[in-house]
């Protein structure tokens, strides 16, 4: 039997699509990247399951849907994560990362040996929550927003200019701290979190235009009010975004380095995408704290490195989505799936031995009864439903790429279609039904 590779998944917090040099962006963001991606095969129209971290990551790594977990709420123990199956197939595993959400304290370690997450205690998790959750409420009700804006003077002086998380040089080298003892096959989880806001590059990535203090003002006024950030600053945080993308690419680019010197490159699997993106006001926010569906938060790249460059400078078209990547590895080491995944595996796709079969994929920005916030996507329509707002929206993905003209009153047919989808999704999988009103 021949020996099974190495995989290494590497998943970078808030990075869109159109921001990556490879894919949209005629810019030098990602010049590292851009070169795996010569080595790899590249899917085109790939989009997360959900808007932000903790509706998205449960797709990720283990093929189910977050409404199936609760959402914010702990993992299920019902259903396998990807890093037990690997686990319990043999191989060495490891995760390194910085996001509060996923932590210890909601079984994001579930089948890791080794598992660092930068959460040393229940307080900071619980402060980084309250934190996330109240930025959440200021973007929702007015009487939030002076809480909020208080517990940034606070936070300011007592910790000036400081970042929510690890950078990628240390998140970079304790991986590869790691590599360095491992003797066996192995998966390795590694998470950047440069991308996601606040959007504050090291010195060095900086750019020279804006002051590492005017990043964080202007972090701080996205938090506060971002319906207040004029057209320029909205244009300074793009290109802050795009400087920590950079960072992020460098660092990625360093890694990859030391994989080939190691002499693991060869044999190892190597998945790269991201798990949602950021809004520059395209939609009339800045972030990713509003439960959005568009493009601009669900487009994300997704990069399959094979074993010795086998299936290079491939390009799929087909529409695929998160509950894909964790299949399609085990299926990459010969080991068969746990039968609550739902996901499906494209090395069939890649192989050119069928077709995707999706018409759509479900998006979840929030499941909660009455509180609904859902997409159905295909490669021509994009339906959302938003119960809080009391909103249908459709578009035509081809004469409308930017979904701004809602064609949700002209187009009846389409909405029931669609809806019904949706109503099927949320039914089968969390329980909850649609309220909204079609009158």
């Amino acid at each position: 039997m021949e020996e099974r590779p190495n995989v290494v998944l590497i998943t970078i917090d808030a990075l869109r699509a159109d921001h990556t040099g490879f894919q949209g962006k005629n810019n030098k963001t990602t010049p590292n990247l851009n070169k795996l991606t010569q080595d790899s095969v590249v899917f085109t129209e790939a989009y997360s399951n959900g808007s932000h971290t903790a509706t998205s990551f449960p797709a990720i790594f283990s093929s189910t849907y977050a409404s199936m977990h609760g959402g914010h709420k702990n993992l299920s123990n019902k259903v396998t994560m990807l890093a037990e199956a690997m686990s319990e197939s043999g191989f060495s595993t490891a995760g390194f990362h910085s996001n509060p959400y996923l932590s210890k304290f909601y079984h994001y370690d579930k089948g890791f040996n080794t598992f660092y997450d930068s959460m040393t205690s229940r307080s900071s998790r619980f402060s980084q929550r309250f934190f996330d959750n109240l930025v959440r409420k200021a973007s929702e009700k007015e009487r939030y927003k002076s809480l909020l804006s208080f517990c940034i003077r606070v936070l300011s002086y007592f910790k000036p200019y400081e970042i929510p998380y690890d950078r990628g040089e240390y998140i970079t080298q304790k991986a590869l701290n790691w590599l360095r003892g491992c003797d066996s096959r192995f998966f390795l989880w590694i998470h950047y979190m440069d991308a996601h806001w606040p959007w504050i590059p090291p010195l060095d990535f900086l750019g020279g235009k804006t002051t590492e203090k005017e990043a964080y003002k202007l972090w701080w006024k996205m938090l506060i009010d971002s319906s207040s950030i004029t057209d320029e600053e909205v244009g300074k945080m793009i290109e802050l975004y795009d400087y920590d993308i950079g960072y992020m690419d460098h660092n990625l680019g360093i890694f990859i380095n030391k994989l080939n010197d190691m002499g693991l490159y060869d044999d190892s699997v190597i998945v790269v995408t991201s798990d949602h993106g950021e809004e520059f006001n395209e939609h009339g926010d800045v972030g990713h704290h509003n439960f959005k569906l568009y493009k601009e938060l669900v487009h994300i790249p997704f990069v399959i490195r094979y074993p010795k460059g086998a299936h290079r400078g491939k390009v799929v078209d087909d529409l695929i989505c998160h509950l894909d990547l964790a299949p399609t590895i085990l299926k990459l080491v010969n080991v068969d799936p746990p039968e609550n995944w739902i996901g499906s595996d494209l090395t069939s796709i890649i192989n050119c031995q069928a077709e995707s079969e999706k018409e759509g994929i479900i998006i979840e920005g929030k499941v909660r009864q009455g509180h609904n916030t859902v997409a159905y996507r295909t490669r021509k329509w994009n339906y959302i439903i938003d119960e809080d707002k009391m909103t249908r929206e459709l578009y035509d993905l081809k004469s409308d790429p930017n979904e701004k003209i809602n064609l949700s009153s002209i187009l009846p047919d389409k909405v029931d279609e669609f809806e019904a989808e949706i109503s099927k999704h949320l039914s089968s999988n969390s329980g909850v039904t649609i309220t909204l009103s079609k009158t």
